[in-house]
């Protein structure tokens, strides 16, 4: 990522949409797979993309999964 989507002339396929949902969205839960004790890096990176405040006073919540008893809750 070199860029973010304000500052892109061409986004990525889907990025502005997936954007503009999150922008008018009251809140974002989000489930992923655990990755060695984390999100996974494709999740960071499309969070990444979008403009510093479209997360800003909007609840979030993370919920990881994991194959064994390994999982853990982020805060």
């Amino acid at each position: 990522m070199e860029q973010r989507l304000s500052e892109m002339k061409i986004a990525p396929p889907g990025l502005r949409s997936f954007s503009d949902k999150l922008e008018v969205a009251d809140g974002l839960l989000i489930v992923s797979p655990e990755y060695k004790g984390g999100v996974p890096g494709v999740l960071k990176n499309a969070l990444d993309y979008l403009k510093p405040s479209i997360l800003r006073r909007k609840p979030v919540g993370i919920c990881t999964v994991s194959s064994g008893g390994f999982g853990e809750s982020i805060a």
